[in-house]
């Protein structure tokens, strides 16, 4: 794809595709400074099963594509929870393994600083206070489903646990209402 402006050296690239750039990471990382956005799991899972897309079915185009272990993996999980959690998994040790921790920020950081956690990337950012409120308990998350994969993902294992912990998992199904 052509770029129709000017870019100088130190421009800002933001990218929401995380299935195609977080195949990628390992490589990218070692050219660019790279950032990823985690938020807790539970949330994660229930924002993908309430949309119409490939990663409801525990599956992603761009990540399996670029990353034969993990479509062999997910070809093989007995159902869609399973491949799910085993996605969900790959995206957080890819960020675990992959970036500096202080280019991992929790999007619930970013939520009660009203931004101002974004500085990890542009320093600018310090200076922000937007009112934001968190969207972990959306109403567009059927609450049941939500209970039912919360359970689910206090009793497996997975990467997401380096980053997040099974309290604030339960916090979360306590809230639901």
């Amino acid at each position: 794809m052509a770029v129709d402006k000017e870019l100088k050296r130190n421009f800002l690239l933001i990218v929401k595709q995380p299935a195609l750039f977080s195949a990628l990471l390992p490589v990218l990382a070692q050219r660019f400074p790279c950032y990823a956005i985690v938020r807790n799991p539970l949330s994660v899972l229930a924002s993908w099963n309430s949309v119409d897309h490939k990663v409801r079915e525990g599956h992603s185009r761009g990540a399996e594509l670029y990353d034969e272990s993990l479509r062999r993996e997910l070809a093989s999980a007995e159902d869609r929870l399973s491949r799910q959690l085993l996605l969900l998994s790959w995206w957080y040790e890819r960020f675990h393994t992959t970036l500096p921790k202080d280019h991992i920020i929790r999007y619930e950081h970013i939520v009660t600083s009203g931004g101002a956690a974004l500085c990890a990337i542009e320093p600018a950012a310090k200076s922000l206070h937007e009112p934001l409120s968190s969207q972990n308990l959306n109403v567009l998350y059927d609450r049941t489903e939500m209970r039912e994969l919360g359970r689910s993902l206090l009793n497996r294992e997975g990467a997401y646990w380096r980053f997040y912990t099974r309290e604030s998992v339960e916090r979360l199904i306590e809230e639901i209402a």
